[in-house]
This record gives C-alpha cells, structure tokens and sequence, in this order.
C-alpha cells in the first residue's frame, strides 16, 4: 500500500511537471491541447483536481455558471473542478477556525490581517507555500516587491499570498454627488469640514428624511480616524497604537491616548445630533442598504471603494449623479494598504495545494483570465468599451448576477485591473496617485505576534470593548464614561498585554537589523 502511495505520488509530480513545461510554452506555439505526460507514446492527462475555496459573503447567481466556464477553459491543461463556497460573513471567521481545528481538507480561503491569519500563522494551520509559490507559479510570483512577500511570512514562512493592488488607506469623505453640489462650496479637508456639511444638511426642510453619515458598525467606530492624528494601527481588534514618529514603535492603547477623549467627545455629538444612525450598533452598515436606499448622504472610507459606491449610485437613481470622494488630511501620513488586507491562505491540509497555486498562475497570466473571473462571461456579463467594462442590456453593477462577488478582491492585480465607462478614463491613474499622496508602507509590516501568554488577557480586553468600548467609540455615551473604561481594560490585563507585544516586536525589529 505504501509502496503505490509513493508511486502515485511521483507520477503526479511528473505529470504536473510536465504540465508546467507545456504550460509556460503555449504562447510560443506548443499544442495548447496536449496537456499530459507522453510515456511510451501514450498521453495520460494529469489527474483532475477539486479545489475547495471559501470566501466571505453570499455566492452571486451566476457564481456556477462561470465556474464552469472556467473549468471548461482549464480541462486539456489544469483539469480542476471548482467550488467556491460562501459563508455570511459575520459567521465567516469562526468557520474557518473550526474547519482547520478538525483537519478539514479544504484547499484555501480568503482572508487578512484583522480576520483569522494571525491565529491561524500562530497556531500552524496554514501551509508554508514558499517553495510551491516559485515553482508552480514563478510569473506571479516575480510581480510581488519584498514588502508585499515580507507582509504575508511569518517566522520565515510564506504563508499567503497576497492581492497585488497597492493602494492608500487614508480616509476619504465620499458623499452623494447631487447633494456634494448643492450644499458644498469648498474641499473638504477635516472633520471639523465634515461638520459643518452635516449641520447644512442636518435642516430636516432641506433633506428629510436623510441621516447625513452611514456607519458600519462592524468597522472600529473613532478608532477608524486614530491615522489621522498620527498614530499606526498596530492591532484593529485589541485598538493597539504606535505613532507614526516613534522609531521605537511604543505601542499605546487608543483609550489612552490625548485624542482619544476628543474623539469619543466628537462621535458622541454626532450622535446625539442625528448626523449618524440612532440604531449605529445595529443598522445595516453596508452601502446597499443605506446610501444606495437613498437614506444617508456620505460615507468616510478609502478612495478605492468609492469606485463602486459611485457605479451604483448611478445606476439606481441617476439624479443623484454617483458620489464625489474629498482626501482627509491630504498633508498626514497615510499607510499603504497591508499587502494581506486580502489573502488567500492554503490550508495545510489541503491535498492539491500546488494545483491552487497553478490556477492562480493561469488568472494572473492573461486579460482574458483575469476578466473571466472578476467580470464574468464576455457579452454576457459584461462588454468591453475600449478598456473599460461596461454591462449589457438591464445589467448594471448593483443587480449584476455576477460582477462584484464577495472576497474577489485576493485576484485582484493592478496591471490587469479594468475600469467600468462610468468612471472617469484617468480612474486607474487616480488610485494610483492616490497610493502615493503622503504614504507609507506600516513599519510593521510582517510582524505577527504569539498570543500563548496572553490568550485569557485579550479575551478580556475585548469583552470590555464589546460591553462598553464599542458604544463609546460609536458615540452613544460621552466623554464621562471614558475613566470607566480605561480602569476596566486595565484591570483586563492590557499592561501585560502591551509588555508581551511589545517585548515581541522588539525582538522582531532587532532581527530585522
């Protein structure tokens, strides 16, 4: 029996060797059909493959129909068979936990910094793909810089890969574009810019019915603005903090910081004031359900998402002319978004991990590939206007069957990236600036830290935030409950919590010297 393991365990190699060669060939005048290995003049296909993807979200009607087209596409060559599984996402992460906690043989899932990758590093769950990354998919790979690798290897280990569409984090002021030009007559810089629009548009004669700011409460609430007074976020989840001026990199919770009384003092007066939702901890918080219904006016994001903010606002009502995007502190220092805000990791498990890595090959290696699987089938979902994606018929990209599907984003890759026609011809070139305007790649980048000495602390941290952290944060008590807080996180443990991570990342720099 061990022996016919073995066995079939160098032929497979062989085969997808073979495949590689031809692979890597077709473009040169190889017979892109011949996807086999020829022993004793007989040609045997490689063995199909299932993959097994998971991704946060609800799958798109149409998910099946160009997964088969994809397979159809991949049979004389990768010969896989597809299945992308969706989990909502408020389930999604616990999911993924339990299914590499029972060995599940999976073959990879979407995921990021502020999800489930730490842990998972942490604990061993996900597989090394160092090796397997050059030799299964050595064109991708070479498109990565060090940082973009460096943000996905811990330990020496390269554990994910990661999107390659660098862009900035700053956040924008995105607002309804009929009602930016009516009630706005200069840039919006600040927040205290942002205010003075709200308390305009607040005038219930003028706009009823509006609420001026959409809040997504799984977001962080006023820790989303501790970049802009000039702090790093060094942990979304436990609001860890180092400023962006400190090369010793002390790390600082947000409740004890001098802004962060501020902060609290601004959210809550929104609150009270009705500038955002009175039901902020429980609304819907995504833009379908709420800027889209016609409900709110504006949003504070990043630039990139107001793409798609804009298409469809467009396509829904087009009196209110899509949205205009406003830079916060143009002149402050934003981070580049961390290579593995989208990723997709391997399970160690899994029996086909260089197949995955193949067919990651084959999306980034052509146009037609990467259109294929963001956009959908040509013609069908989508048409080409010159370089520029536009939908067929009663299509647009709010009830697309297709376009937009959820965790897409780890294919995305800026050399193949398409606009849609209703974004401005020099959109690509705008992100690209915009990645560039006063920006910073996190000087911690790749640092993960162990969480064995401190498991039953940050559990405890985190019940404090959940009990009163998150209101606080999203405005619905004021500045007088801030002492509260900041003893009860201090009896949660956070002065070991901050000794153990920081000991941590100290050890982490000096290796890095």
């Amino acid at each position: 029996m061990k022996s016919n393991i073995i066995k079939f365990s160098i032929i497979k190699a062989l085969l997808i060797m073979s495949l590689l060669s031809c692979y890597g060939c077709r473009e040169s005048g190889h017979n892109s059909e011949s996807a086999g290995v020829n022993t004793g003049g007989q040609l045997q296909l490689i063995p199909q493959a299932s993959l097994k993807f998971y991704f946060p979200g609800q799958a798109k009607q149409d998910t099946r129909k160009v997964l088969d087209e994809v397979e159809k596409r991949l049979k004389q060559t990768l010969n896989i068979k597809l299945d992308f599984c969706f989990v909502p996402w408020e389930d999604y992460i616990n999911k993924i936990k339990v299914l590499t906690a029972i060995g599940d043989r999976y073959d990879a899932h979407y995921d990021t910094d502020w999800m489930s990758f730490g842990e998972l590093s942490q604990k061993g769950m996900l597989l090394n793909i160092k090796d397997l990354f050059v030799k299964y998919a050595p064109n991708l790979y070479k498109k990565y810089s060090p940082d973009e690798l460096a943000a996905a290897t811990v330990d020496g280990q390269l554990l994910a890969i990661p999107w390659h569409f660098p862009k900035s984090e700053r956040r924008t002021f995105q607002v309804r574009a009929d009602l930016a030009k009516r009630y706005i007559n200069k840039d919006i810089k600040t927040l205290e810019d942002i205010e003075e629009f709200f308390k305009i548009i607040n005038i219930k004669e003028k706009e009823p019915g509006i609420v001026p700011l959409d809040v997504e409460p799984n977001k962080f609430g006023c820790f989303d603005n501790a970049e802009m007074f000039g702090y790093v976020p060094l942990d979304l989840n436990q609001n860890l903090v180092y400023g962006w001026d400190d090369p010793e990199m002390r790390i600082i919770p947000w409740e004890q910081t001098p802004e962060f009384k501020h902060e609290v003092e601004r959210w809550h007066r929104w609150y009270t004031k009705g500038y955002i939702p009175a039901n902020v901890l429980t609304a819907g918080g995504c833009a379908d359900e709420t800027i889209l219904a016609g409900k709110y006016a504006s949003r504070i994001h990043i630039f990139e998402s107001n793409e798609l903010l804009s298409q469809k606002l467009k396509d829904i009502n087009a009196a209110w002319e899509g949205s205009v995007v406003y830079n916060l502190y143009p002149e402050r220092v934003a981070h580049i978004a961390s290579p593995i805000n989208n990723a997709l990791c391997i399970n160690k498990f899994s029996g086909d991990p260089d197949r995955v890595m193949m067919f990651l090959e084959w999306v980034a290696a052509k146009q037609e590939n990467f259109d294929l699987v963001i956009y959908g089938i040509k013609d069908l979902h989508y048409e080409l206007e010159g370089d520029a994606v536009k939908f067929p018929g009663d299509i647009t990209s709010y009830n697309s069957p297709y376009y937009g599907w959820s965790g897409q984003w780890v294919f995305w890759n800026m050399d193949l990236y398409r606009r849609t026609v209703k974004d401005p011809s020099g959109y690509k070139k705008q992100l690209s600036e915009s990645a560039q305007l006063n920006t910073k790649s996190l000087p911690h980048l790749g640092f993960s830290y162990t969480q064995n000495n401190i498991k039953s602390e940050l559990a405890n941290r985190r019940s404090v935030y959940e009990s009163i952290g998150r209101a606080l944060m999203y405005g619905l008590y004021g500045s007088d409950r801030i002492d509260e807080y900041v003893e009860k996180q201090k009896q949660a443990g956070t002065e070991k919590i901050i000794s153990d991570i920081q000991s941590q990342l100290d050890r982490w720099k000096s290796g890095r010297k």
